[in-house]
C-alpha cells in the first residue's frame, strides 16, 4: 500500500555518488540536492560519511542563515511506495559454511585460540559466520539475516589469525556488490536469534565480533551488532522495530563518536536510547560498565566490549582474580545489570 506525505524538496542526494569533503578531503562527502531545481546547492552543503574522523555536516538551515538569507523549502506531496527490499539466496550461506570450511578462516583460528574448537564452531554456526575466497580463503562472511530469516547481505571482512584485529589493509566489501544492481536494507547482525530466544535480554555492542565474544560469555542474553557506530542505520523505525516489547541494554564503544565535536559514544548511543523509548514500547538501557571499569592505560585507546572480555595481562595468559583466581571477565556479569 502507498502513501502521501509531505516532505521537503531539498535533502541529501540518495543517488550514492560521493564528492570530496571541504573539511577533510576524502571522498565520503553527500552533497544537498536541490530536487524541485534538479541541482545541488553549493559544494560545502551536505554531509561527510566518516562520521567518527571528521564529523563535517553544514545543513541547507545553516547554509542559508550564514548568507542572510531566510530558508523557507518548498514542500511538496509526494507519494511513497512500499519499498521493495532485494534479498540473497539462502543458499548463498549455505555455501559459505558447507564442508565446515567456515573453520578456515583466520577469525575463526583466532576464536579458536581464546575458546577452543568446540565453543568456537557452536557460536559461528549460531552467527552464521561464513568464509569467503577473499584473503586466500581466509576471510570471513558476517551475514546479515533478518528477524524472518530473509539474507538481506553478507559483509566481507578480514582478520589477524593471531590478534584477531581486522586486516586493515583489506577494506571491508559486501556479498551484494557483485549482485548490484542490488536494493539492500541492513539489520542487525545476529538479528535471525530473536525469534528463537524471544525472552531473553538483547544486548547490542557495535562490531560484529564483539556480539560474538559477549555471546560466549553471557549466554542469558541474545547479543546484536549494528556493524559500525551508525552501521545498520538503528535509528530509523524501519531497523529498530524488531526492539518492540523487549529488554534492551546497549552497550557503546570507549571513545569519541565524533573526535571533531568530542562527542563520546556512550552520549551518542545515550541520545538514541531516548529517541527509541519515545518511539517504541520497549525497556532500553546504557550500560556504563566501559564507562567506569576502564583503567586509565585503557582510556588512551578505543575500547570495546569484547577487549574487557578477553582481557590479558602482560602476554602471559588471562587476567586472574588475584584472590580466587578466575579471570577477570566474571566479575563484568553483575556489574552490566543483568540479575
Amino acid at each position: 500500500m502507498s502513501a502521501v506525505i509531505t516532505q521537503s524538496s531539498i535533502g541529501l542526494d540518495t543517488l550514492g555518488k560521493k564528492f570530496s569533503c571541504p573539511s577533510c578531503g576524502q571522498k565520503r562527502f553527500v552533497r544537498m540536492w536541490d530536487a524541485e531545481a534538479k541541482e545541488y546547492l553549493p559544494h560545502e552543503v551536505g554531509r561527510c560519511d566518516r562520521e567518527n574522523s571528521c564529523g563535517y555536516h553544514l545543513t541547507a538551515k545553516q547554509y542559508f542563515e550564514s548568507k542572510g538569507l531566510g530558508y523557507k523549502p518548498q514542500i511538496k506531496e509526494v507519494e511513497i511506495k512500499p519499498e521493495v527490499i532485494d534479498l540473497i539466496p539462502l543458499d548463498y550461506v549455505k555455501q559459505s559454511m558447507k564442508h565446515r570450511t567456515f573453520m578456515e578462516s583466520n577469525f575463526a583460528q583466532w576464536l579458536c585460540s581464546l575458546f577452543g574448537e568446540t565453543i568456537a564452531e557452536k557460536a559461528l554456526l549460531e552467527y552464521l559466520v561464513g568464509r569467503s575466497k577473499n584473503d586466500n580463503g581466509k576471510a570471513c562472511i558476517f551475514w546479515r539475516i533478518d528477524s524472518e530469516e530473509n539474507v538481506r547481505t553478507g559483509k566481507i571482512m578480514c582478520y589477524n589469525p593471531e590478534t584477531g584485529k581486522r586486516n586493515k589493509e583489506i577494506n571491508p566489501t559486501w556479498v551484494h556488490k557483485a549482485l548490484e544492481p542490488f536494493n539492500y536494507k541492513l539489520p542487525f547482525f545476529g538479528e535471525h536469534l530473536l525469534t528463537e530466544y524471544p525472552d531473553k535480554t538483547i544486548g547490542i555492542v557495535e562490531s560484529e565480533k564483539s556480539a560474538i565474544i559477549a555471546s560466549i560469555y553471557m549466554q542469558d542474553m541474545v547479543w546484536l551488532a549494528t556493524g559500525g557506530n551508525s552501521g545498520c542505520k538503528w535509528r530509523e523505525w524501519s531497523v529498530y522495530n524488531v526492539l518492540k516489547d523487549r529488554k534492551v541494554i546497549l552497550f557503546p564503544d570507549f571513545g569519541y563518536f565524533n573526535k571533531k565535536t568530542k562527542r563520546t559514544c556512550f552520549a551518542e548511543w545515550s541520545e538514541r536510547a531516548e529517541m527509541i523509548k519515545e518511539k517504541m514500547q520497549c525497556s532500553i538501557t546504557v550500560s556504563r560498565v566501559l564507562e567506569d571499569l576502564l583503567q586509565p592505560e585503557e582510556r588512551l585507546n578505543d575500547y570495546d566490549l569484547a577487549d574487557m572480555l578477553i582481557k590479558r595481562k602482560d602476554g602471559k595468559g588471562w587476567a586472574l582474580n588475584e584472590v580466587d583466581g578466575y579471570p577477570v571477565m566474571f566479575e563484568l556479569h553483575p556489574k552490566i545489570g543483568i540479575n
